[in-house]
């Protein structure tokens, strides 16, 4: 499920999973002269909701929340992240399959630790990590290390395995 939510100035875009947790977002910010609108996206902003998004909780709130399909979301998605896929598919090619990787943790999403590398952002598997490293070392800004499994085409990411923070 997909939902619109127009609160103020903002429109979000979510996609959600079946238990209604969001797996990517779109956030529109509208204060802003529509020359300079202000767009994150949260395969490279931190800007992903928090907890389950319910449409009821907005019943008697200000807040206009619709369903969206899923190709007006992707949609939306793959024209607000254009930039983010090319320069993705020029710079993956500095991380093949096994390379080991160096980067920094930006911060956590379901998905995973969020970190970065060179020009992109990559996903560790949390639990992998939070095994292999010091409890005291997982938060924002510490370097994290690990060998590239493989990618994630709908965010943009480059995925680690055998991963610890450092």
């Amino acid at each position: 499920m997909n939902v619109y939510l127009f609160d103020g100035n903002i429109e979000y875009y979510i996609e959600l999973d079946n238990q209604l947790y969001a797996t990517r977002q779109i956030m529109v910010d509208n204060n802003l002269t529509t020359f300079n609108k202000k767009v994150q996206v949260s395969c490279r902003d931190f800007c992903l909701a928090e907890g389950i998004v319910d449409m009821n909780d907005y019943t008697n709130t200000e807040v206009q929340v619709i369903e969206i399909s899923n190709n007006k979301f992707q949609s939306l998605w793959d024209k607000h992240t254009q930039t983010i896929k090319e320069e993705f598919f020029i710079e993956k090619s500095k991380y093949p399959i096994g390379a080991e990787v160096l980067g920094v943790v930006k911060y956590f999403y379901p998905q995973g630790i969020i970190f970065k590398v060179g020009n992109i952002q990559g996903c560790a598997d949390y639990q992998t990590c939070r095994n292999n490293s010091n409890p005291k070392d997982m938060y924002p800004n510490h370097k994290i290390c690990g060998k590239v499994i493989g990618y994630d085409f709908n965010n943009y990411w480059i995925l680690l395995g055998n991963c610890k923070v450092i």
